[in-house]
Formats: structure tokens, C-alpha cells, sequence
């Protein structure tokens, strides 16, 4: 696909278009409801009203921070105790067929699984001990890439898929690996939770936007280049 094709259609593009089940943006405080700087709610941009719950703990509750990503606000989770509750919904519950993006960085590297997103008995999405991409299906299946996808205090826009037996981790665009496994996901009631306690987040989250389904690889390319322009970040045709 070439990048004018990309361009001269971004113009008039933004990921709502194919229908995500919910994207979380930290970016825009028209989407957070906020406690002086701090995040008590982030509000559902896709509209199907899957916005967390209100978090009423104070030490939970990450950090709405002005100039963080080339210029744009973003949410900053302490790898500790900060974390946002997503109560749970029939089309946040998956068995598998899920593309998930997400625009951030970790401000830990090495020797620490940390989750930017994650569904206890379902799937956890994040990084690995070795700065890897890693989702985990069922707590015991671990699809986990190359070392090196993440590195400390370097954003990027990562995007997994989830089929049955195969994940796929891009980076920036470029497919980075392809994983297959044994164990798929399974639904369950558990909420979905952002930066869960156990490997809590640690570092900057931008967007989280959740599909139900594989996007084709031309989609995904489109929100990519979506991803990248608001950003500023590289785009790997």
C-alpha cells in the first residue's frame, strides 16, 4: 500500500470509522473525567459507553501530563498502583479474533512482565522480561515475541492480534513477529482492566483502541498511519 494511498485517505480517516468495541484516548481530557491532574475516569471515544469506573482510590488513579509524547498529553501509570477498571461487556470478551492497539512506552526495561491491558482468566497484553511483546491467554499461554520490541522511555504504536492460535505483533507499522500457540482465550465475566495490579504498567499510554475481529492488514496499516501522524511517530511501510 503505498503512502500516498495512506495519506490522501488519513486525511479523512480516524479509527471510530471501523467500529472499535472501545478506545480509551489519554490524549484529549474531553474523553477523562480528571481530579486536578489526576485520571478518575476515561471515558469510551467509541461510543459503545464501555468508559471505566469512577476510581474512587486516590494512589490509584494515573497522571493526566501535559507535553509527553512529541508535544501531546498522555496518562502516566507508576508501575505500581495505579490501574483503571473497565466493567465487563459482552463485546470486551473474547475467545479469540481481537486487534488491539495501543501508544505508549514503559519506563522500566528487562527482568519485569509489565500489562497494559488485561482480562484475569482471558488475556493480558504487554511486554515481557526482555523488553519482548508479550499476550498471555488464560494466564498459562504466553505468546511472547523477539527481546527488544519495547525500550525504556521510547514510544511506539504497538498492535496485537489475537486469532485463535496466532498472534501477531507489529511495531510501528512493520509486522515484527508472528507467534503461534496451543492455548486460546476463553470468555469469562472478569472486568478488563488498564495497567492490571500484579504487572502494573509502568510508563506512558497515549490510546488503546480494542477491535473486535482481525482488521486486515490494510487496516491495520490505516490506523497505524492515523497512530503515527498524531503522534509524530515512525510509520515502516
Amino acid at each position: 500500500m503505498s503512502l500516498l494511498y495512506l495519506f490522501d485517505n488519513t486525511l479523512k480517516f480516524n479509527p471510530g470509522l471501523y467500529a472499535p468495541a472501545a478506545w480509551y484516548d489519554f490524549t484529549n481530557s474531553a474523553y477523562l473525567n480528571l481530579s486536578g491532574s489526576a485520571i478518575t475516569q476515561a471515558l469510551d471515544r467509541s461510543g459503545n459507553g464501555n468508559n471505566t469506573n469512577v476510581q474512587g482510590t486516590v494512589l490509584a488513579r494515573p497522571t493526566f501530563t501535559t507535553n509527553q509524547i512529541n508535544g501531546l498529553p498522555c496518562a502516566v501509570f507508576d508501575g505500581v498502583a495505579n490501574y483503571l477498571t473497565i466493567p465487563n461487556a459482552a463485546n470486551l470478551n473474547w475467545a479469540g479474533n481481537v486487534t488491539i492497539f495501543f501508544v505508549g512506552d514503559t519506563a522500566t526495561t528487562s527482568l519485569a512482565v509489565r500489562r497494559f491491558l488485561g482480562k484475569v482468566g482471558n488475556i493480558a497484553v504487554g511486554k515481557g522480561f526482555n523488553d519482548d511483546a508479550r499476550l498471555t491467554t488464560l494466564g498459562v499461554q504466553d505468546y511472547e515475541g523477539n527481546a527488544g520490541f519495547f525500550a525504556a522511555n521510547t514510544p511506539l504504536i504497538a498492535c496485537y492480534t489475537l486469532g485463535t492460535y496466532n498472534v501477531n505483533f507489529y511495531k510501528n507499522n512493520a509486522l515484527f513477529q508472528t507467534v503461534t500457540g496451543n492455548t486460546p482465550a476463553n470468555t469469562n465475566t472478569n472486568d478488563l482492566i488498564i495497567s492490571p495490579l500484579g504487572e502494573p504498567w509502568s510508563g506512558r499510554i497515549g490510546d488503546i483502541i480494542i477491535y473486535n475481529g482481525l482488521l486486515s492488514v490494510a487496516q491495520i496499516a490505516q490506523v497505524n498511519f492515523y497512530l503515527s501522524r498524531k503522534y509524530n511517530l515512525p510509520y515502516i511501510s
